[in-house]
């Protein structure tokens, strides 16, 4: 009897086989990362001095073949490997995005895009849209690594001074400022090309866009129609766009780089979003409904707004989401069109399709139906491939948060849930029939509907067209981009664990090169390479939010939760001695603020004194003055009269004045605290002193006369 074939069991490198129950644990996102990086650094064709190669079989280098490179080295930095740390490392990153500048002339106005290395003949193409989708990733990775620099005063980033200018007295935090602003110019330039290269749908007009299943049409939020449709692989002037059909690939292409640029910038949209709307609600306010605002003055305000006048706050310490938020504000006018063109894109895909059931069939470019036995009855075939292009449009462009908004959640979900998995098992179904490599790659192609009028020109779309059909580039496999369309669904929509993405992630590795992390196992491709290490991280993003809290033993539980509670004790012990200080430091400033009260009192104490010494020696001034004066004929009767009304004669050797005086003074306490009442009470001051002099006559009048008589009661 024929001995069985033993079947190949796969292992699992990243599964720790220790792991208990029913989510597993795997190695650390950065273990995983230093393999990927090791491997890729140490491949014979990625050591080429000119730059990045596509392959064994193309090894020539152009603007393509070297974002890919960037993009993959950059793509390691988001497993948590540090890129600085390899020597060299951080030189070929600049050598590469050095050569990229130069080859896109980014220190002109309008960059050049071409289409090497899939096409030699340099200037031929140079309004490419997937180079354009490709630069503009590589720039908002490079800005996150130059924002990295700029808050830890480091220049790992270093670009050249024919770019950005620079001179020996910059500090790195200067340089660094130079560099980002350098590099957001450019995402902007990005964002500008890729959305003036929109195909329009009908002219100026457009039409109106249906979700699935309603009667009403979903303008924008400006309240505009659909205006376009997608892309093709150029940019084709407006008058030409009726005649040119849009191809779902660079579409895709565009939707990776507007997602990419949506999830670096995502908190700083919908702050710019609020700010916005927050601007659009007081502008509805103050003016009536005939005046209106345009969008172009509503994009203005937007760009010239002061935030806090809209009730839109930033904590001064939230240093990176301030910078992106300035971005987004500053560069508002070219985000909301490459927005716009993204959304509408999505919303035309959506309508072209929404009457096909692709849970079970697909369609080709022009999104007429195919069936799954009309693929496996030809000999060639894109459209599982066309399908997999629309989901992740419809995901990037945020389709389904318009079916959520107007509660028709489920219709689109139902849609999409079961297409990618449907598609994966009809490929293991060819696999087994031995027909999958007809249909597992996507060779580079060209809409059939491209203007032909103009075959004579020297740049002629024509020739560009049939420059790329002759090369045969293979652009995309098909496994990758099933894994990476559920981890899209899966990041977007299916927001719980799913046991599907452990599968997925088997099919990454069952990929791999024998013992190096590289793919695939048929042949090193780099796009290729860069597809599966880009859903390997989508997988331990999903990993990380799902399944992670749940994959530890009791063991490993308890140990993480000691962590945490550690944690929690040492930042509950840092709050306290925050508030300690806190608390200290208002008990100082309530000692001073007592001490600098203390010493007002003491200053006012000392004025009042100052101003009883002065009453005091007025009053005396005057009573001396007064009594050293000839007594006027109303004194001098009155202390007869009291001399006489004891029974004392006055001794004629006595003057009146003397008399009088030494009789004032001895009693001068209690004169004088009569006399400050009367004062007070009377609001005398230095300035009436004149006044003074009769009430103090009147006083010292009734002051006597009332003591005499008291003496005299008393005697008797």
């Amino acid at each position: 009897m024929a001995k069985r074939k033993k079947k190949n069991t796969f292992i699992d490198p990243l599964s720790d086989a220790a792991s208990e129950g029913l989510f597993k644990t795997y190695a650390s996102r950065k273990f995983i990362g230093e393999k990927l990086i090791g491997s890729f650094l140490n491949l014979e064709l990625n050591k080429n001095e000119s730059g990045f190669v596509l392959s064994e079989n193309n090894t020539d280098v152009g603007t393509i073949s070297q974002c890919y490179g960037l993009l993959t080295l950059l793509e390691y930095a988001n497993f948590n490997v540090d890129l600085s740390s390899y020597e060299g490392l951080m030189d070929k990153i600049n050598a590469t995005l050095d050569d990229i500048l130069c080859r896109l002339h980014a220190d002109e106005e309008e960059l050049c895009f071409d289409a090497t290395p899939y096409v030699k003949e340099e200037g031929l193409i140079t309004k490419y849209v997937e180079t354009a989708a490709i630069t503009l990733r590589v720039f908002v990775e490079i800005r996150k690594l130059l924002s990295k620099d700029y808050d830890n005063e480091t220049n790992t980033i270093n670009i050249s001074s024919r770019f950005v200018e620079k001179n020996e007295d910059m500090l790195s935090t200067e340089h660094s400022l130079a560099e980002i602003s350098f590099i957001e110019n450019l995402i902007v330039k990005c964002m500008n090309f890729i959305s003036d290269s929109a195909l329009r749908v009908n002219g100026e007009e457009g039409i109106d866009y249906y979700l699935s299943g309603s009667e009403e049409p979903t303008p924008d939020i400006d309240g505009e129609n659909l205006k376009y449709k997608g892309w093709s692989f150029a940019y084709v002037p407006t008058e030409k766009h009726s005649k040119t059909g849009i191809s779902l690939y660079y579409t895709y292409l565009v939707s990776e780089a507007y997602l990419t640029f949506y999830e670096a910038f995502k908190e700083a949209i919908s702050l710019v979003r609020q700010l916005r709307a927050n601007i659009a609600s007081v502008q509805n306010e103050n003016v009536s409904e005939e005046e209106g605002i345009t969008t172009k003055q509503l994009i203005d305000m937007v760009v010239n707004a002061n935030p806090e006048e809209y009730n839109i706050t930033i904590k001064q310490n939230n240093k990176e989401l301030l910078r992106n938020f300035e971005f987004l504000k500053r560069s508002f006018a070219s985000y909301r069109k490459f927005n716009k063109t993204m959304l509408d894109a999505g919303h035309y895909v959506d309508m072209q399709f929404s009457g096909i059931d692709i849970a079970k069939d697909f369609f080709n470019y022009n999104f007429k139906i195919v069936t799954m036995d009309d693929i496996e009855n030809s000999s060639s075939n894109d459209a599982m491939f066309n399908v997999l292009f629309a989901i992740n449009i419809l995901m990037a462009s945020g389709v389904d948060i318009d079916y959520v908004e107007n509660d028709m959640r489920d219709e689109f979900y139902d849609r999409v849930q079961y297409t990618v998995p449907n598609i994966q098992r009809f490929n293991k179904k060819l696999i087994r029939l031995g027909k999958s490599e007809a249909f597992d790659q996507y060779e580079l192609k060209i809409p059939s509907a491209i203007p032909t009028d103009d075959q004579e020109a020297e740049k002629s779309l024509f020739k560009q067209v049939r420059a790329i059909r002759k090369q045969r580039v293979i652009a995309l496999q098909l496994t990758p981009l099933i894994i990476k369309t559920y981890s899209t669904i899966s990041k977007y929509i299916i927001l719980y664990p799913q046991y599907e993405m452990r599968t997925y992630k088997d099919e990454i590795l069952k990929k791999k090169m024998p013992n190096e992390w590289l793919w695939d196992s048929e042949g090193y491709q780099l796009i290729n390479n860069f597809n599966y290490v880009f859903v390997l991280r989508a997988f331990y993003d999903y990993y990380e939010t799902y399944e992670q809290p749940y994959a530890m033993s009791q063991k490993q539980y308890m140990d993480e939760a000691e962590k945490k509670i550690v944690m929690i004790e040492e930042e509950k012990k840092k709050l306290k001695d925050d508030y300690t200080e806190k608390i200290d430091n208002v008990k100082r400033e309530l000692i001073a603020l007592e001490e600098q009260h203390a010493r007002e009192l003491e200053e006012q104490s000392e004025m009042l004194m100052a101003q009883k010494s002065k009453l005091e020696e007025a009053v005396e001034s005057v009573v001396n003055d007064m009594v050293s004066k000839a007594l006027d004929q109303k004194l001098k009767a009155m202390l007869t009269g009291i001399i006489c009304e004891s029974g004392t004669k006055l001794p004629q050797s006595e003057e009146y004045g003397m008399l009088f005086r030494r009789a004032v003074l001895s009693s001068f306490p209690e004169l004088f605290n009569t006399s400050l009442e009367i004062f007070n009470s009377k609001d005398i001051t230095n300035e009436n002193v004149d006044d003074a002099e009769l009430l103090i006559v009147e006083t010292i009048s009734d002051f006597f006369s009332d003591e005499i008589r008291k003496k005299k009661a008393q005697n008797s």
